[in-house]
């Protein structure tokens, strides 16, 4: 078992009236008083006896949702899998198999934007799931967070929520050419310790097991995003995301895929058509699909296959490689904007969800 990282808890301070409290009760109490009760209610560890598996102790993580986190692990809802996520538990006897605990993971995934799955297999390389059989108490902190259960046991709601924020902070800036799990462990490719946040676990390997049992997740349990390419075959990538030139002095916020005029483009996840006409932005034509978190943006288009207020699923054709607008040549411009925000997120990160 390793332990993650620990992050230090947000403890306040008793402050300056709360120390001139404690020094006139010294000054003034029975030392008997002081001995057996001022002293071991300021010493005494938390209590999670009362908690509950799901109970809350302390204070959890506070801020905005980090929209910086890499495409391959940020949140997807996982609600409509519940049932067969609780099937695939239950095969490992897990104590989790129930939707009270699923939504708690759900609710950290998405406050966090860190895939719900991802959390889930979390536990299964820290605690193998947490078994029906095993002691109890595992389950007020099956990430480990703070050291291991043994240490902190918060309750499974503030565990899950402490685990998602580690893992959003430690996949900031992820280099290239390194899994963003190893990463998230706190290792790059060479094998050393690099990740200035230190990591999630010790031991280097650790991300190995995640990353089996997030994959089998979304495999085993029909889970995965579903994703497919906004065009079919490995087009070649002329300009990638957040790249700086004449065209994007403050960068690109997308990816341009090459293709000759007339490829057909595809919905890469499903939704509903918000826009589908021509851009003076210089998108051009412009189809956008909106779902309930994320607007993919599909420019420069020849022609439209979908019309505005159309619900569109995974796979459905939404137009046909052009030229147009602010475009040297036809290919196509795919971006991927945080919903009722100005953040974009790289459409690759995305797509590299797909086939999973």
């Amino acid at each position: 078992m390793s332990s993650a990282a620990a992050i230090p808890a947000q403890r306040k301070g008793l402050g300056f009236v709360g120390w001139a409290a404690i020094i006139l009760i010294l000054l003034f109490s029975s030392p008997f008083l002081i001995i057996g009760t001022v002293l071991p209610a300021l010493f005494a560890p938390a209590s999670s006896s009362d908690l509950g598996t799901l109970g809350a102790g302390g204070n959890g993580p506070s801020g905005d949702t980090p929209w910086y986190v890499p495409g391959e692990i940020m949140y997807r809802p996982r609600t409509a899998a519940y049932a067969a996520i609780i099937e695939w538990l239950q095969a490992r006897n897990s104590a989790l198999a129930d939707t009270e605990h699923l939504a708690a993971i759900e609710a950290a995934g998405q406050k966090w934007n860190i895939d719900p799955l991802l959390l889930l297999a979390v536990v299964g390389q820290e605690e193998s799931f947490v078994p029906v059989n095993w002691n109890p108490a595992i389950l007020n902190n099956p990430w480990n967070v703070f050291g291991s259960w043994q240490d902190w046991q918060g309750g499974f709601a503030q565990s899950a929520m402490w685990a998602a924020n580690t893992i959003a902070r430690l996949s900031q800036n992820c280099p290239q050419g390194v899994s963003v799990l190893q990463w998230v462990n706190g290792f790059g490719a060479d094998g050393t310790r690099s990740n200035p946040g230190w990591g999630y676990a010790g031991d280097q390997n650790w991300w190995r097991g995640v990353s089996q049992f997030y994959a089998q997740l979304q495999r085993e349990t029909g889970a995965g995003t579903g994703v497919v390419p906004p065009i079919s075959g490995n087009p070649t990538i002329t300009e990638e995301f957040q790249q700086v030139d004449s065209l994007h002095p403050n960068g690109h916020q997308g990816i341009d895929m090459a293709a000759d005029a007339g490829t057909p483009v595809h919905a890469c996840l499903g939704g509903q058509v918000t826009y589908a006409r021509y851009n003076d932005g210089g998108y051009g034509n412009l189809v956008i699909v909106s779902d309930e978190y994320y607007e993919y943006y599909y420019a420069h288009l020849s022609s439209f296959n979908v019309t505005e207020g159309q619900t569109v699923s995974t796979g459905d054709l939404l137009g046909a490689v052009g030229s147009t607008g602010h475009s040297t040549g036809p290919h196509l411009h795919f971006g991927v904007k945080v919903k009722g925000t100005d953040t974009w997120i790289d459409p690759k990160g995305v797509l590299a969800k797909g086939g999973s």
